[in-house]
């Protein structure tokens, strides 16, 4: 993501998606964070589609931040081509 607008375009979609309750984009982190609707699964092959119909590639990182302890965001994303 390089700007708001990008922000705002990946927000939009994943607040479409059923069982997300709230989303918040970083383009500056380069990094989304999702909450889930009490009681629900995070519907991962979702997310992953659509951020990638986005142009933008997935990284869970939400095991490396239970394995270090650290509050990390629960999917960086990058332009395609960057990683």
């Amino acid at each position: 993501m390089d700007c708001g607008g990008c922000e705002r375009k990946v927000e939009t979609a994943l607040k479409r998606l059923r069982s997300i309750e709230h989303v918040s984009a970083s383009a500056l982190a380069g990094s989304v964070q999702l909450t889930v609707c009490s009681g629900e699964v995070l519907p991962y092959g979702e997310v992953a589609s659509t951020i990638k119909a986005l142009g933008y590639q997935m990284i869970d990182e939400s095991a490396a931040a239970t394995a270090s302890k650290k509050n990390a965001p629960l999917v960086a994303i990058a332009n395609k081509g960057v990683w």
